[in-house]
């Protein structure tokens, strides 16, 4: 931009202007900005080009995409041909403007060279955009962010990001630390599957357990640990074939190597309850809150569990009715009562038995009964081709309708242990955000680092949604995974150019209310309607 004084045709005054210059094709041609005012008098035309002259100094010289961006003021008029306006591209500025804020101050901009980091960057918006393969995310990036990003620099960034794997674990600790007040006092601690679109095996790859019923297909295990309000603490990836009750301590271990983990409390489910790993715990001097099976406890042990009469009654606003402590081997296990579980149990059961009875009309062969442990629960199998419905064993699973067990060293009241371990939820809402928010899997990567550098991007892309979310929270605003990326597709901005005088302006979209809500809990403010840009 300049300001130059301008002599007017037919009349004595001159103008005061504030210009720029456009290239069309080689000819460049001075287009007008502003009028600053007019004049006869030489010594006010002087007083108004020194104060043009300090409005240009004082302007925000933004570049955005290789063009000068200049903001249209109030008080500034400039008239646009509408008729002469065309819509050269569309671009979603939602996703980098909320997402690219997180992304900086959680330091993820530290990381790799810099044609790396762009890469990295944009691979991780296009997938909060729309998780997909590579192939289709450098699709993605340049439709949507107008940024090419070709494959095979994907490539040799996921190739380079491993290499930096802990150090981002570091920053993602660091960050959730932060948010919690610098003490992470309860970790949620949970293992998931995931699978591929392959039979091959490897040293990772492999046959297992699958939590999604997908076994004809090789798989990972993957350990996750969050905070209680889910943000990200670590993760570890684990052979397909490895049990999840030795997945904790190996976990634990590996994190404490670049995390300043301190005492905490972990919350695990059933699956995690191995002597191995509470004594693990107590020598490592970390609280614990597991899931206990209640019916492998002794007989005389079951009949004080079941004895619903001797519980303590507890809070009026807690979730139970009732509780019962038990000491064992120096720890406590706490058998808790609640009627409204009591009545989902008795439904689960009666939809089970109608679903066998019906299976025995049509079904003669009693062998295929055999390897269905739901069907085999409640039945029983005579010879080799007959069974019936045995009311015996449906009496006695009716007895522990309503029932839980944990076994906690923590000496906290029962029913204040039972809250804690209802947090539980928190970390299986994180992995169906990984699962089917971001689409983790299927993984169609082959090589072991390559899989480990999609699970890694796929953790810097949940840790930003729990981020925001937890700030959203902060503000009494709850927003799943789906309405974010959702509310944040549709702030887009459209590229006009005029095919006249061949500059372009940048319009933006209207903002939801949801978007709103966003953009105001991260104090991000909004450009003007219209922004010019040669």
């Amino acid at each position: 931009m300049f300001a130059r004084i301008r002599k007017n045709t037919n009349t004595l005054k001159r103008s005061v202007l504030i210009c720029h210059n456009i290239r069309e094709g080689r000819l460049i041609k001075q287009h007008t900005i502003k009028v600053w005012g007019h004049s006869a008098d030489e010594v006010e035309l002087q007083k108004w080009l020194i104060e043009a002259k300090n409005w240009i100094s004082q302007q925000d010289s933004k570049w955005l995409d290789g063009y000068k961006k200049i903001k249209i003021r109030k008080g500034m008029r400039h008239q646009v041909n509408i008729t002469h306006l065309e819509e050269e591209s569309r671009v979603n500025i939602g996703i980098e403007d909320i997402f690219g804020k997180l992304y900086k101050e959680i330091g993820f901009q530290e990381l790799l060279s810099k044609a790396h980091q762009e890469t990295l960057r944009q691979i991780i918006f296009a997938r909060l955009l729309e998780p997909s393969s590579k192939r289709r995310l450098s699709f993605i990036s340049e439709k949507n962010f107008d940024k090419e990003v070709p494959l095979d620099r994907i490539y040799r960034m996921m190739d380079k990001l491993m290499k930096e794997s802990s150090f981002i674990e570091n920053k993602i600790f660091t960050a959730t630390q932060k948010m919690v007040g610098g003490k992470i006092s309860l970790m949620l601690f949970d293992v998931t599957t995931l699978s591929f679109e392959t039979i091959n095996e490897d040293e990772l790859k492999a046959f297992g357990f699958s939590k999604d019923f997908k076994f004809n297909t090789t798989q990972v295990v993957l350990a996750l640990a969050t905070t209680q309000e889910g943000l990200p603490v670590g993760y570890r990836l684990f052979p397909g074939n490895t049990a999840e009750s030795k997945t904790l301590i190996e976990s634990i271990n590996a994190w404490r190597k670049y995390i300043p983990i301190d005492k905490v409390t972990v919350i695990g489910d059933r699956a995690m309850m191995s002597e191995a790993n509470l004594s693990a715990l107590e020598a490592a001097e970390f609280d614990y809150i597991v899931a206990f099976p209640l019916r492998k406890l002794s007989q005389r042990e079951q009949a004080l569990i079941l004895d619903i009469d001797s519980y303590t009654v507890a809070n009026s606003d807690s979730e139970i009715n009732c509780y019962k402590i038990t000491e064992k081997n120096n720890r406590r296990i706490i058998s808790t009562y609640s009627k409204k579980r009591a009545e989902k149990d008795r439904k689960d059961r009666e939809r089970l038995v109608k679903k066998i009875e019906k299976k025995l009309q049509t079904c003669k062969d009693a062998k295929r009964l055999i390897n269905n442990k739901g069907y085999l629960k409640f039945t029983e199998i005579s010879g080799k081709s007959s069974a019936r419905i045995n009311e015996e064993k449906i009496m006695k699973d009716a007895q522990w309708d309503g029932l839980h067990g944990v076994i906690t060293n923590k000496s906290i009241v029962g029913c204040e242990i039972y809250e804690e371990y209802r947090r539980l939820w928190v970390i299986e809402e994180s992995f169906r955000i990984n699962k089917h928010n971001l689409k983790m899997r299927p993984i169609y990567h082959f090589t072991p680092n390559r899989i480990q550098a999609h699970i890694l991007i796929c953790y810097m892309v949940f840790t930003l949604i729990r981020h925001l979310q937890f700030r959203l929270k902060e503000r009494s605003e709850s927003m799943s995974a789906f309405r974010i990326i959702d509310a944040l597709r549709d702030v887009q901005a459209s590229i006009m150019k005029d095919r006249v005088s061949g500059i372009r302006y940048k319009m933006l979209s209207r903002l939801t209310e949801d978007a709103e809500i966003i953009y105001d809990t991260l104090q991000l403010e909004r450009g003007f309607s219209t922004i010019q840009i040669d």
